[in-house]
């Protein structure tokens, strides 16, 4: 006969049972009491507060330095057994401060589950995530993963920037997300990407490829599939619509009335620059092609060295602008000190100072419309925008394929033998 489940608590009274704790725990004085206490006295103490504050009954056992629960619980699969028997969970969870918390936590989950009758084995074992035996991991909170991660990823070799630069500008922002005083659990993965990112767009898909990698240094034995929880990105195509014209690219020039922030904005709108790119852009070396000034920009720059070509050619050459050799603004470049998000940054923060109409990357959607209208292919389009030809078509496919549309119905209108209208 199935036995009486111990009382118990509402799902909603163990988060405040749970903040109470950490908050108890979080006391430096505590804490240096709890981790001078044997971990029978750190047991007995949590098993005290587990019956006196709910009259809750399942105990926090100790085996040697590991905890496990033991609990009164319907048979495991394939068992002998035909009723609830007394049985030992296993947690995989050293006996010190954090262990012990964790292992509170664990009492609290199961005792939900059976006071809601949704207690089954497989959703245990899913909310232990792993084998109990694996589970020593969770001794040890994100944020202590996260430091080992950065100290071997700035261990590792410099590539085109400084390891410390290219965690700042492409890991913090994302391992940041994760919240740093809990245990790694798929469960606190999968929150971390459903609340920190939308479904289908770019941040979301980085945000998986960073986890992905962090789960993989940690040798964390996940069941995600980060490639699936990504899927529905698609890079956003540009739309012609929201570019400004060349016409009104001039226009705005006139609300610049600072001489060295015209020519960072001119420079940009010829070269069709990312925003950092304008300061490591290389202008003492000049070569024409059939007309076209190709620059290169510096190794230091986001996909590294690459040419850029002048389109127009003339907007290069005008006398009044000067661009081969007009003075840029004074911005930190020392990647040591600052990095290229940063100074991408200063860049837009001068076209809202400006009040400019449009973002900075509108000029660089701007001069690839402009690279069609030159008759350029797209691997070479690609190329001087430093960018894959994959990467170029699926953002500028719309102008693409509105230039082909255009070619064909030009040729169409063209062929004596084409569909003529009704005559009235």
């Amino acid at each position: 006969m199935r036995r009486q489940i111990a009382s118990t608590i509402p799902c909603g009274c163990s988060q405040k049972w749970l903040k109470r704790f950490d908050n108890t725990m979080t006391n430096p004085q505590t804490i240096q009491a709890f981790n001078g206490t044997s971990a029978e006295r750190r047991v007995k103490k949590t098993n005290d507060h587990l019956r006196e504050e709910f009259g809750i009954q399942i105990r926090i056992d100790l085996a040697g330095n590991s905890l496990r629960i033991r609990k009164t619980l319907p048979p495991r699969p394939r068992s002998n057994h035909t009723d609830w028997y007394q049985q030992t969970i296993t947690l995989g969870l050293n006996a010190d401060r954090k262990g012990v918390e964790q292992a509170l936590k664990d009492v609290l989950e199961l005792n939900n589950l059976l006071s809601q009758r949704k207690f089954t084995w497989k959703i245990w074992d899913d909310y232990l995530c792993r084998p109990c035996k694996a589970r020593v991991d969770r001794t040890e909170l994100i944020g202590a993963q996260v430091e080992k991660f950065k100290a071997h990823f700035l261990a590792l070799p410099k590539e085109k920037v400084s390891r410390a630069e290219a965690w700042e500008t492409q890991w913090t922002q994302y391992l940041n997300k994760l919240p740093l005083d809990q245990y790694l659990t798929d469960q606190v993965i999968l929150d971390a990407i459903n609340h920190k990112t939308k479904e289908g767009t770019a941040s979301r898909e980085r945000f998986c490829n960073k986890l992905k990698k962090f789960v993989e240094f940690l040798d964390f034995e996940t069941k995600l599939d980060f490639k699936e929880l990504s899927r529905g990105y698609e890079l956003s195509p540009v739309d012609e619509d929201t570019l400004p014209t060349d016409e009104e690219i001039l226009a705005a020039l006139d609300l610049i009335d600072d001489p060295e922030w015209r020519t960072a904005y001119l420079l940009q709108a010829v070269f069709g620059l990312r925003n950092h790119e304008i300061f490591f852009l290389i202008r003492s070396k000049v070569q024409i092609h059939e007309g076209i000034a190709v620059l290169k920009v510096s190794k230091e720059a986001k996909t590294g060295f690459h040419p850029v070509a002048a389109l127009y050619p003339e907007w290069f050459d005008d006398p009044e602008w000067n661009l081969r050799t007009a003075k840029l603004p004074d911005v930190e470049l020392d990647l040591e000190k600052t990095t290229l998000a940063k100074i991408g940054r200063e860049v837009t923060r001068a076209f809202e100072r400006f009040k400019i109409p449009f973002t900075p990357y509108k000029l660089r959607h701007a001069w690839a419309r402009r690279a069609m209208m030159f008759g350029f292919t797209d691997d070479a389009a690609a190329e001087f925008m430093g960018h894959s030809v994959k990467v170029h078509v699926e953002h500028y496919h719309r102008l693409i394929a509105m230039k082909e549309g255009l070619r064909i119905a030009q040729a169409s209108m063209a062929n004596p033998n084409r569909p003529k209208p009704p005559q009235r």
